[in-house]
């Protein structure tokens, strides 16, 4: 649990607008952003190179966080910033 600690203070810093690109285990990730922001997994996609791409944000939309998981599970912030807003799509289904 120490290394896990470790981790994440290596991995995030204090400051939420960090600009470098961070990466860390998916759950590990996952865990430091409904920790520590309270967010939670609002979009979810695959990419055609076979990537996990997802937001996450919090209830409120204060903060949000852009994830990019590779196969082998490891998750790179990509970006990160404030006032999240979400937009009701018409329901179809269509393949391109």
């Amino acid at each position: 649990m120490k290394f896990i600690a470790v981790l994440l203070m290596l991995v995030f810093s204090s400051s939420y607008s960090f600009a470098a690109i961070l990466c860390a285990p998916h759950d590990i990730v996952v865990l430091h952003l409904e920790d520590r922001y309270k967010e939670s997994s609002v979009a979810i996609g695959v990419a055609s190179n076979g990537h996990l791409v997802e937001v996450f944000a919090s209830s409120k939309g204060y903060t949000w966080t852009l994830l990019l998981t590779d196969p082998n599970g490891i998750t790179c912030m990509m970006a990160a910033g404030d006032n999240w807003q979400t937009f009701n799509f018409p329901v179809e289904d269509k393949k391109l």
